[in-house]
Parts: structure tokens; sequence; C-alpha cells
């Protein structure tokens, strides 16, 4: 009758929806709901099962499905009996409060929050879309939430507390079954005992162990949510504050509808809702079933629970074996195979079994180095296994060390395929001893101690005479030449980058060891996830700093292809210059520039030091790496993604210019490729741009939004992850930007030590382009071409930023490299990595005497022969080889004559004059392309069918042999993708030759002039060609590591690609400026009449400006006076006049009449020249009439003939412009 009585009220009760606000003017009762404001999530009351006698309960779930999902319970353990008298109000104290009339009429409270805000006056509660209920006070401030006391399930964007000083404070408790949201047995929190691993309990049994927190606290990849193969990415991260331990998952797009849930059965259980099926899909659950292994120790001591395989299976480690002979039994675990002997010293040796979920019961050792941690087992003979991990990714600790010894026997270990866990150390009975089958074969022994000794020593004493009477004058030179076999093999299968015509240095593990005094921990400038990173002082005096893999890294491995590969194609004077690297056995090593002043935060957060950085220092390297960024995404011959730019890969050289560092996970971008996606989100959370962290997608704008987040550091002089009260408790710091940019309160977030000595107005600049830089949608984001012009020029508009909202409803604090994520749905990644059988353990059976000897003996004697062998091929090869090395000898002392070599080592890219001969077919004519007084340029195709173009000095002439030594040493340090590419050199007794790419167009000229091509160069392809020329520029004389004059800039000189993209081409008359130099001074002009400027034609002085007038030259070839009368229409090729915007062209010639001003001062640099062709709003200065053309007679006309002409083959002297 109760039952009936309960079921006709409720039906009686009219379902009418409410708004997503509980009021104090506006209780909820039984019927009735609170919706979210997109219809996501409703409160209100519910029962568990249609004929459930248990009452009713107050609950969230999802809206906006069909199947009722209840993701948060208020009154779990306290449900309405009586429905008639039930509400949930807010009360006058300000807390929500569940009420009821009990049996005597008066007021019962079911459930209530306790928020503490008494006497704060009438309050309001919300229902967001993230189905969080949030508890307000007038003021607008959150009091209470319900994502602060889940019951059995963790939302998206939910911050799940696990833990607060050091004392657990957050669980998950399941419901007792399916209609029963009351307390159930089965809860998840941390371990009590250690804040490394959480535990699902049973009761207060462990049930289920997740792995021991280790060095990597994010991941993220796609999972599968729908049958109809939809994914949605999903990242996951496990922050480390010190004073707190949380979780929080995101879902890209926001959209998808997941929920983590402690189910009754113990299963922790990650679903995704399916709109094709309108049913809940398992993403991932641990355990996967009631019997599975992953129970808590279901394998016994020293087993473990193998997820490799398409079935879990209870294996033993390497040296154990089944207490119960392999059964299906493993209750009883494993046994060693072979027991271990503590005598004087440890006993024992170690293996390392990578991936591993680290047993439970471990001892947490703290403050110890991975050295400290190992020496601390293995002197004591108890000590079983031990791991180590680095766990700065995690937060912000006094510690990161995580060293676990583990004393007793090992229980509850795993291995899975698609999560990394940790390498661990586990000690195994050594082979020498005894009972070892090492010593079951004496006579055997007795052979190869003999026999196997004997041949060594006379395949080495043949070897030893050989080399020391042939071979000896060369050793150095064949040494050097053996470094880079291994270089070449192990980079070549990077698939990214690799060229086969690269040249880099390849350094000896001796000359590094020696350098970094064997790496002694006194040199050593700082480690991370990489390695360690040693300064060193090699053997000419130079200081380097050497980046060292570490042995027991494989996440490193790829990096570090990728690095070397990268940095060695890269010149420009803000990223950081790679002298070599070595590769030695399993040593990889990175040798760097020196720079003394290291990275960019030990300055910007150690307040001991941060003054020294004022406000032009700041400003300084703003500019900097913005220009870095800039040469890498646009200005390259590659197009490069950075996706770790964050201020610590931010180096500083003496002088406090700015140098990116770190490529290791840098990716290239092909062609018109303008954005990638990857399963592996790799970076440093709170750098990350959103699409990045959330969906893998990553383009130049991903680099943006990283430099964006950076520049709102060094304005100031907070970290991204910093405390909430260092940033008025707003949840980062970007949104403590923003809301300090939009009050108009600038001032506030600078930071103080520089408030004095810097210009708000371009600080507050900064703070403008700092939030550009940072919004949520890529397409909101400035190109990193605007955003220097932006910080470059005041007049410049820029737009109005929107709010950043992808981090304003977030908490993250963590800020250090994740590496490479991994994709991991439980708790944290690292990458798996598999031991080799044969370094695990495991006994190896041995032959009898007899067989030894059959065996053994005529190896030796086949290898003796083969060696002999060998060695007379070697011989017969010498004399070619030998050639090749004297001809490279030639080279480098032939090119070392340049002046403008300088003190810097180049490596040059030599070819053989036979690889030319063949590629030219002998020079025939049918080769050639053209000729000058230089000599003759020939197309080629050389070995692998690379189309080049082969420039050969004429044999008479000498005037060309100081230009040609200067273009190899110049062009070997450039790398822009509007300059010419040199494929390489040759000398050969009188030849002299250059190898560039082919460019199929040839030069400008033979467009510009000829009347039946000029209608090919339309308008669009004519600004292009504009625009890469001042690019180039720019990059000669500001971006490049060398400022360099060009002084033959020319139309002849300007190369076009298949693409119509011009090359600067011909740097024989360059010269280069060094330290501050500003100008020079020469008695010897050379260059092209006509695209000369006044000072330099009259009086010998070059500078950048000079350049600039030629420039301008290029840009116009036309007079003045039709500009200045107003017809300046008539100055437009008649080509293009028709299909040109008016304005465009205008804006050129007004461009390039700045140009060719006649005192230098008076031309614009060309930064500020590429600002004013990419900003067609950019005001224009007006130019002063040029009268160094108009007023010059007829006697200075003579005089110039008498003038050396340019010494290449396409420079003829010309009286004016054509």
């Amino acid at each position: 009758m109760v039952r009936f009585t309960m079921l006709l009220l409720l039906l009686s009760i009219p379902l009418c929806k409410t708004d997503d606000q509980l009021t104090p003017e506006k209780p909820l009762f039984p019927g009735e709901m609170l919706i979210s404001k997109s219809g996501v999530f409703a409160l209100g009351f519910f029962s568990p099962a249609a004929n459930s006698s248990k009452g009713l309960y107050v609950g969230i779930w999802f809206h906006d499905i069909p199947e009722r999902t209840v993701v948060w319970v208020a009154n779990r353990d306290s449900p309405v009996t009586a429905p008639s008298s039930a509400k949930l109000a807010i009360s006058s104290s300000s807390e929500m409060v569940l009420s009821e009339s009990d049996s005597q009429g008066g007021g019962c409270t079911l459930w209530t929050t306790k928020s503490g805000a008494a006497g704060a006056g009438a309050s309001s509660a919300v229902l967001l879309d993230t189905g969080n209920l949030v508890l307000r006070s007038p003021n607008g401030t959150d009091v209470w939430q319900s994502f602060d006391h889940p019951t059995d399930t963790v939302l998206a964007g939910m911050m799940f507390l696990m833990s607060y000083r050091s004392r657990v404070v957050g669980r998950l408790v399941a419901w007792r079954s399916p209609d029963d949201p009351s307390t159930g047995d089965f809860s998840f929190s941390l371990d009590p005992g250690s804040d490394l691993q959480g535990i699902t309990w049973n009761g207060t049994k462990p049930y289920c162990r997740n792995g021991v927190r280790t060095g990597v606290s994010a991941s993220g990849s796609p999972y599968p949510i729908s049958s109809s193969n939809t994914s949605a990415f999903v990242y996951q991260m496990l922050v480390d504050t010190g004073s707190a331990i949380y979780y929080t998952y995101t879902v890209s797009g926001g959209s998808s509808r997941t929920r983590i849930t402690l189910d009754h059965t113990g299963a922790m259980t990650f679903r995704g809702w399916d709109n094709a099926s309108s049913s809940w899909t398992v993403i991932s659950q641990r355990p996967a079933a009631a019997g599975s292994c992953e129970v808590y120790a279901s394998c016994g001591p020293f087993g473990y629970c193998d997820l490799t395989g398409p079935v879990p299976t209870c294996r033993c480690l390497d040296g154990f074996e089944p207490v119960d002979g392999g059964g299906a039994s493993f209750s009883r675990g494993c046994r060693r195979k072979q027991e271990l002997r503590c005598g004087e010293t440890a006993a024992g040796r170690f293996v390392s079994l990578p991936g591993m979920k680290a047993p439970d019961k471990f001892l947490h050792v703290r403050n110890r180095t991975f050295d400290q941690c190992a020496a601390e087992c293995r002197r004591n003979c108890s000590c079983m296994a031990y791991a180590y991990a680095n766990l700065s990714s995690s937060g912000t600790l006094s510690d990161p060390s995580r060293c676990l010894i583990w004393t007793g026997e090992l229980v509850d270990m795993g291995a899975r395929k698609d999560v990394v866990g940790d390498t661990l150390y586990l000690r195994v009975a050594d082979s020498s001893g005894p009972n070892s089958t090492v010593n079951s074969n004496k006579k055997r022994d007795l052979v190869v101690k003999i026999v196997l000794p004997a041949v060594v020593c006379l395949l080495t004493f043949t070897t030893f005479i050989y080399i020391v009477t042939k071979h000896k004058p060369r050793g150095i030179r064949r040494k050097k030449e053996m470094l880079k076999i291994p270089a070449l093999r192990y980079f070549s299968t990077s698939h990214d980058s690799w060229d086969q015509n690269l040249e880099f240095a390849c350094i000896s593990f001796e000359e590094v060891a020696t350098a970094t005094n064997s790496f002694h921990e006194t040199n050593m400038l700082g480690q991370g996830g990489f390695g360690k990173v040693y300064k060193g002082t090699m053997v000419d005096g130079k200081e380097v700093a050497v980046k060292r893999l570490s042995k027991c890294s494989e996440q490193g491995t790829e990096q570090f292809r990728n690095e070397v590969v990268l940095i060695a194609k890269l010149q420009h004077k803000n990223l950081v210059r790679l002298l070599g690297c070595c590769i030695h056995g399993d040593e990889k090593l990175l040798i760097y520039e020196y720079l003394p002043n290291k990275s960019l935060d030990k300055f910007l957060f150690n307040h001991g030091i941060h003054t020294t950085l004022d406000w032009p220092r700041r400003f300084k390297i703003i500019e900097g790496v913005a220009r870095g960024l800039l040469y890498l995404h646009q200005d390259s011959r590659m197009r490069i993604i950075h996706r770790d730019l964050k201020a610590s890969n931010i180096l500083l050289d003496a002088e406090m210019n700015p140098k990116i560092s770190d490529f290791g996970l840098a990716r290239i971008f092909a062609g018109n490729e303008q954005q990638e996606s990857t399963k592996r989100v790799v970076g440093t959370y709170g750098y990350m741009s959103p699409e990045y962290a959330m969906q893998g997608k990553f383009s130049v704008k991903s680099d943006t939004y990283s430099f964006g987040v950076l520049l709102l550091e060094i304005v100031s002089g907070l970290k991204v992850s910093s405390p909430q009260h260092l940033v008025m408790d707003y949840p980062n710091l970007i949104a403590y930007a923003w809301n300090l940019w939009k009050n108009g309160r600038q001032r506030d977030f600078v930071d103080t030590s520089i408030l004095e000595s810097c210009s708000l107005s371009e600080v507050f600049k900064c703070i403008h382009i700092g939030l550009l830089c940072v919004q949520d949608s890529p397409n909101a984001r400035p190109p990193m071409s605007l955003v220097v012009s932006m910080l470059d020029n005041e007049d410049i508009p820029r737009p109005m930023p929107k709010q950043p909202v992808y981090f304003a409803q977030r908490h993250y604090e963590a800020e250090e490299p994740t590496e490479d994520l991994e994709k991991s749905v439980n708790d944290f990644a690292v990458i798996l990595n598999l031991p080799d059988k044969s370094e695990v353990g495991g006994t190896v059976g041995y032959a009898k005497e007899s067989n030894v000897v059959k065996i053994v003996l005529p190896i030796m004697s086949s290898l003796l022969i083969l060696t002999c062998i060998c060695l007379v091929w070697i011989r017969k090869s010498r004399g070619k080889h030998r050639s090749k090395e004297i001809q490279n000898k030639l080279m480098v002392q032939y090119l070392s004559a340049s002046n403008e070599l300088g003190d810097e080592d180049v490596d040059f890219p030599f070819i053989g004059f036979e690889d030319v001969v063949t590629a030219t077919n002998n020079f025939s004519s049918y080769n050639m392309l053209g000729k000058g007084g230089f000599g003759k340029v020939y197309k080629g195709i050389l070995e692998g069918g690379k189309e080049v173009a082969v420039k050969r000095l004429s044999k008479g002439s000498g005037q060309g042999i100081d230009e040609f030594r200067n273009e190899v040493v110049l062009i070997a340090r450039l790398q822009h993708k509007n300059l010419v590419k040199l494929v390489g050199c040759c000398i050969h007794e009188h030849e002299r030759l250059l190898i560039y790419e082919y460019l199929p167009n040839k030069s400008l000229d033979a467009f510009l002039f000829d009347a039946t091509r000029k209608t090919v160069v339309e308008w669009p392809k004519r600004f292009k060609i504009i625009k890469g020329v001042a690019q180039g520029l720019l990059y000669l004389h500001q971006d490049s590591r060398l400022t360099i004059i060009h002084r033959d800039l020319k139309a002849g000189n300007i190369l076009l690609d298949d693409e119509m993209s011009p090359k600067i081409s011909d740097f024989g008359m360059a010269r280069i400026f060094g330290g501050n130099q500003q100008q020079a001074n020469t008695t010897q002009d050379v260059g092209t009449y006509g695209y000369m400027s006044p000072e330099y034609a009259i009086q010998g002085i070059f500078s950048v400006k000079s350049d600039v007038y030629s420039f301008g030259i290029l840009l116009l070839e036309i007079s003045w006076c039709l500009w200045k009368d107003g017809n300046a229409r008539d100055l437009v090729d008649s080509a293009i006049v028709q299909s040109c915007p008016l304005h465009e062209v205008l804006r050129c010639i007004h461009i390039g009449l700045l140009c060719i001003q006649d005192h230098p001062d008076d031309r614009p640099l060309m930064s500020s020249v590429v600002f004013m062709l990419e900003n067609s709003t950019a005001p224009l200065p007006q130019p002063k009439q040029p009268i160094f053309f108009v007023q010059k007679n007829r006697a200075t006309e003579d005089a110039r003939q008498n003038m050396k002409n340019s010494v290449n083959g396409f420079s003829i002297t010309v009286l004016e412009g054509r």
C-alpha cells in the first residue's frame, strides 16, 4: 500500500521544467528539474528503479540523451521517503538543503551543503553545462560545487582533487547495485601510504591498483566513441602542485558525452555515448573482468599480468619459474631459478625490464639521482629491485626525484603495450656461481681460453702491422671519415628531412670526453628527460655545450635524429647553432655553441636575478624570438613547426640575444601543407594550443600560440603555471592577462622590476599582441609575419582580441615537457621499451668440447682468410680514396684563403670533377645555359637524377678566382627560400666549378625585358617576386648570423624556380660586416652601373643601404618625372595594366622611389620595406627627387666607362636603369 501511495503521488505531480538556477524564492520539488543552459544536464528527484521502495534521490544526469545516466547523487545514503513534503531549497544560512517532513510533522534534513558561507546573504545555485552544480554568493563567488564532492563519476573538465597537504581527500564510491545508489563496497582513492599510486578498494582490501606515478603526467589520444568509427581526442592530466594532487581530463570539441565511473563491480570504466546505437560504448575498463589477472596480486609473488597479447596472462619475471609448475593457477606466484647468494659484496646482477607496472609495497627514497638510487639497491643484498623516475612534469615539486626500492616479494606487476610504465631493475643471480652452467664443461672452457685468444692475437697482429706500415700518414683523416659512416646510416633512417647532400661535422667521442673532462659533474650545466648537458672546451679553446642522450632513454632517439638533421639545415641568428654531433656505440651527443647566459627561464623566473632583464633586453628577446619563428615558418627553405617553444628553450648569448633551441619535437611541412594531426601529443602543457592539446592538430598557428604565452610571461615575469595567489586567484596567467587588459589595468600585469624603466605603450602593445596570439581559434591568431610587423611598427592597426576561454575554465598547473605522450586511458603514460631477451636474462646451453673445437677453429680460420682478402682490397682501392682526400684538402686550403671565411669552420660540399663531367655530358654545348665574363653555365644531371646548374670559371680568367672563393664560403653559410642553393663546388687542376640547384625559368631579366615573354609574368607573380627579393635581402642584412652586403643586386641575378619564386644569386661581390660595423669603403668599385648607389659609385662607400638602392632600381626600372606629375599609371607595364590592382602597383612605385633616395639615411631599411609591402594600410613617407642621375654630366659618364665591370658573367655596365 505504501508503495502504491508513493507511486500515485509521483504520477500526480506535473513534470515541469524550470531554468538552470535554484533561488531562495524558487525551491525544487519532486517532478521538477533544473536544466543547464544548453540542455546537456538536468538536476532533479529520481528513483533508480520504477518499483523501488527505497525512496527518491536528488541527482544530476545527462539530459540530452534518451538513457537516463546519473552522474552525481546528493543524498545517496538518505533517500526521500515522504515525496509530498520533499524539497531542495536555499536556506536562510545560504546553504542548499534537502528536507522532508517526518512522521511527527516536523522537518527532517536529509542533506545539506557545508560551504561555510553563513551570513553572506541570499545565494543561488546554478547547474552548468559541464554537469557541475555551483552554489554562489550574491557577489558571484562560488562557495560550493558538486565537482568537489563526487560520488562515483568523473566528468570531462572536472578537477578530481585526490590529495591535499598529504591527506587523501577525494574518493569515488561505487553504487551498491545498479538500482541502489547507496554507498557500495568498492571505492577508489590514492594509497594512504603513498600518494604515488591510486587503488580501487574492496572494503579495506586492495582490489585493483593503477601503476606507480612516473615522470609523465599527461596523455592524449583519439578514442573510438561510436560504431560509425567516430573518435574523440581525450587529453588527461595528473597534476601535483606540491600541496595538492588532482586528476582531470578533457575531450575535443567538448561535445562528446563521456564519463569515468567506478561501477558496482569494482571496474573503473571509461565510456562514451554512441549516437548511432543510442547506448554507452566502453572505451576502457580496468580490470577488464572480475577474473582478470589485473585484479590485485592475481599472479602472486614475482609474477606479472601480461596484457600485451590478446588474452591477459600471468607470467613469471625473467630468471623465475612458476611455483606450481606452470599450471593455470598462479596464486602461489613464481620462484627463482637460481637462488641469490649474499657474500662479502652484494649478490647477483641487475637486468632492466622496461615498460612494467611497478610492484606494490615499495620504499620511496627521496632526494636521489638515478645513480644514487641504483647504488642504494646494489649495496643492499636484500634489495630485490629498484626503479627511478623524474616527476618534474607533474607539477612544482621541491623534490622531483622518485627512487623506489623493493626489499621483499614483488607483487601486483603488469605489462601493457598501450601504456608506458617503469623500467624495473631486477636483481637476478650471477651466472658465475658454482651451480651455474658456465662451469659445467671445464674442458670446453679450456679450449676457448687457449684457442680463441691465439686466433684473435694473430688477427690483431696482422691488422696492426698493415695499418702501421701503410695507413699511418692518413690515420687522422681516415678516422674522421669513419666517424661519418655510423652517422650517415643513423640519420638516413629519419623519414622527415634527411638529405644525402647534407654536410655536418662529426666529432669523435674521445674529443668530446676530453672537452668535458670525461663528463664530470662540475661541467654539468643541467639535465632533463633527454639526458644531461655539459660545458666543454675543445682542443682549439672553443667553448661548447654538449647534450648527452641518456643511455636508458629511448624517448630521445627520434628527437636526436630530428634535431641534427633540422639544425644542420637552418641558418639564422636567432636559432641555436649546432657545431657537430657524435655517435659512438650507445652514446649519442649533440655539440652546440656555448651560450654563457643559459636559458631565459633562469632569468625570468628567478627573483634573485630577474632584475637583470630590463625592458629593452626583454623587448629585444621578444623581437628576436619572433624573427626566429618567422624564419622557421616562412623564410626557410623548409616550413618548420617547433612544437615546444617555451622560456627554457630560449637560450641567451653573452649579449642577451635570444636563440631558439631544442628542435627534437619539430616537424617539417612540405609544399603547401598547412596543418597536420598526430596521435602523439608532445610539448609542454600550458604552451600547447587548444587544437593541439585536444585534437592533436598542429600548424604554424600552434607555435604562434606558444609565442603568445611566452610573450605574456616575459612581460609579467610569471610562469603560465604560476600558483593562483600570484595571478590574483585567476585560473592561470592567460585569464589573468585577459581580465586586466579588458578592464584597462594592463599596468598591474607588468613585472614591477621593469615598471620604472619601460615604455608603457610598448609594453601594452606586447600584452595586446600576446592576447591575439593565444586566441582559441587558430584562424584568429596572426601569422608570425604580422606579429613581427606589429612589434616593429606602432602605426599598424591591431585587431581586438576575444576572451581566450580554453584555459579560463581550467586550473591546470603543469609546466614541464611531457616528452612523448602515448595512449593511456587510466593513469600515466610513457613509452614502452621492450627489453632484448639476451639482456634480460635466461641461461644459454653449452656445447660439448668436441663441438666447440669443430665450430670455433673453422670460424677463426675463415675470419683470418677473410681479413687478408679485405686488406688486399683496401690497398687496391686506396689510390682512388687517397686522390679524393688530396682533392678535398686542396679545396680546403684554396677556400681558406678567402678574406670572408673568418674564424668559423665551414663544411664544404665537394663534388668530384668526374661526376661533374658526366653530369654535363662533358660540358656539351647542348647543355650550355649561358655565358659571361665569369665563364659558362651548363645544365647537368647528377647521379640520382638531381638537376643542377654548373657555373664553370673560364681557365683564362683571373678576375673571378677571389669571387669564386667568396661565393662558396658565403652561400655555404646561408639558408633562405629566396637565396639560390649551392649544391657543391669542385676544384680540379685549373678547373673551378660551382654547382647550384637548377632553376628552369632562369633569370628575371629574361622575362621582364623580353616583349614576347613579359606577358607571362602577370602582376600577382611580379608582386610575389618583389616581396621574395625583399625578404631575401632582409635575411642577408639582419636575420643571418652574418650581416651580408650583396653589392650586385639586379634583374639578371634574380633567378626563378618552376613556381616563379625568386632566388637571389651571384654572391661573388658580396661582403660580410662584423659586429656593429655599419659601412665600409673600397677603392675598387664592382657591380653594375645603374644599380649602384651614389655614395658607392662616387666614393666607394657601401652599406646595407647600397643594396636597398639596388632593390629600388629593380622595383622601378623607370623614370622619376612621370610619378611626380601624377602620371604614375603611365609607368605601369602595359602587359599588366589591365589585370593588376593599380593601387598596389603605385604603392610599389612609391616604395621604389623611397629606396633610391640620394642620401643613405633617407632610404628605409629592408625590414621597413618588407613591412610596407606586406601592409597596404601602413603610411608611406613622401620621397624627395633623386638628383644623382638627373644632374650627372657627360664627363662623369665617360669617367665611369673605365670602371671595372662586374666580374660575374651576367653583369653589364649600363648608364641608366632599363
